[in-house]
């Protein structure tokens, strides 16, 4: 029957887009961040999140098939909002059994050595050769609220003649202003960040590293569980075996550091 074919047709056709496989769900994130360093900062030409780890995350996700926006906010509602999923991954991280609730963790992407600084022409005015000498001497200390800077300092931070010693501030900038202004003695932070703040402030002939390395380990990027599944942290990490190997991840970290 002449009407018959047509209906066989539009009964194939039907059959063969129930069995097509549907297109991959968009991949897009919202990353957080707050100034730290050269790794993340405002561009003051454009306005918008610069720096290490902006360079290093677009291009991964790019890498892996995804889309990330840039949203300026400070670290406590930056997890907050990893927990909850309405964002969906974090730079500059430190891997912590607390954080594996809510979190994906990255293959690291770097290492930090984490430091006490003071003011330039200073070292040689105090006698530090462990964390437990700080209430010993009096040895005033900041550090950026929220943050990790290793076990041995959080374990020193237990201790409530150390603990007294200890003022934080909710940025960098805040702290370094602290320290050369004479308010405190000591700095906390990862070397490497300091640094840049300290560069970008303005400040870089002001303060010099303490011979006293309190940590050294790796950070990773950090994806909420609510909003970012387990393949995704695999193809960026696929992505970032692939950066390292052909050379774009090291011209990264060479744009911000030479």
């Amino acid at each position: 029957m002449p009407a018959s074919r047509p209906r066989r047709l539009l009964a194939a056709l039907g059959l063969m887009l129930l069995a097509a496989p549907l297109p991959a769900a968009a991949c897009h994130m919202t990353a957080g961040w707050e100034p730290y360093g050269n790794f993340l900062y405002r561009d003051e030409a454009t306005g918008q999140a610069a720096g290490i780890d902006v360079d290093l995350v677009n291009l991964l996700a790019a890498e892996a098939g995804c889309t990330v926006t840039w949203t300026e906010m400070p670290w406590k509602r930056h997890l907050e909002e990893l927990k909850r999923g309405t964002v969906g991954i974090a730079t500059s991280t430190v891997r912590k059994p607390e954080r594996e609730d809510f979190a994906h963790f990255s293959a690291p992407y770097r290492r930090e050595s984490v430091a006490i600084f003071v003011r330039r022409g200073e070292t040689a005015r105090y006698a530090l050769s462990s964390l437990a000498d700080v209430p010993k001497i009096g040895f005033r200390l900041t550090r950026n609220r929220g943050y990790s800077h290793g076990p041995a300092f959080e374990a020193a931070m237990a201790d409530p003649a150390f603990a007294a010693q200890v003022e934080e501030s909710a940025r960098y900038s805040e702290n370094l202003q602290k320290l050369v202004n004479g308010r405190v003695d000591g700095l906390v932070g990862d070397a490497v960040v300091v640094l840049g703040e300290a560069k970008l402030a303005g400040l870089l002939d002001r303060i010099e590293r303490y011979p006293l390395t309190l940590h050294e380990g790796p950070i990773h990027m950090m994806f909420s569980r609510a909003s970012v599944d387990a393949a995704t942290v695999a193809r960026f990490d696929a992505a970032l075996d692939r950066l390292q190997a052909d050379g774009r991840y090291q011209a990264v970290f060479d744009k911000y550091t030479k």
